[in-house]
């Protein structure tokens, strides 16, 4: 972000030592999210003028935080409590990607497995006494494995929801998933 852009930044949000307000603030940020000019053509108009050869999207990261209109978590871009849900572009990853597109401009989609919002990720039975979070689960895969495949389930669930919902054929799919915080990655493909 340069200094241009810094209307976008988070500078109203009154930081705070201690963690468990900070986790409170960060879990919320979305309900004042509202990038107002977000403006998905003029991105891809000026990723063809400056050459680009594919387009790389976040389209959740590891706090579980969904960029499209998922049916799999309230989480989202789309949620009401989020100001920017009825905006044109709202389901930013469909947006930028129908734009991008228009402009044979590749796109890649960067999913991040591990979801710290998901109570089969994180789940709250096995929270610390100081709710102290760590990147993996925070609980022991092989002593709760039914809990595992519930967030393999919803995982599957959400990557399957995403390649239909942003209908990518199976010439474009390029779907890139973190691996590195898993304490066993071989369990989801």
């Amino acid at each position: 972000m340069s200094d241009d852009s810094a209307h976008w930044s988070r500078s109203a949000v009154d930081w705070t030592d201690d963690m468990n307000e900070f986790r409170v603030q960060y879990r919320n940020m979305y309900k004042s999210f509202n990038p107002v000019r977000f403006q998905p053509e003029v991105w891809a108009e000026l990723a063809e003028q400056c050459g680009f050869k594919y387009f790389m999207f976040t389209t959740k990261h590891h706090d579980g935080f969904c960029m499209w209109d998922t049916k799999t978590t309230d989480y989202k871009i789309t949620n009401e409590a989020c100001p920017f849900s009825t905006h044109q572009y709202a389901d930013i990853c469909k947006s930028l990607f129908d734009s991008f597109r228009k402009r044979d401009i590749p796109i890649h989609a960067y999913f991040s497995k591990p979801d710290w919002h998901s109570p089969y990720f994180w789940a709250p039975e096995f929270a610390s006494p100081d709710q102290a979070t760590t990147r993996h689960t925070n609980y022991d895969i092989g002593e709760h494995p039914e809990l595992w495949e519930r967030f393999v389930e919803y995982t599957h669930n959400q990557i399957f929801h995403f390649t239909m919902t942003m209908n990518i054929s199976p010439q474009e799919r390029s779907f890139t998933c973190s691996f590195r915080w898993w304490p066993k990655a071989e369990i989801l493909p």
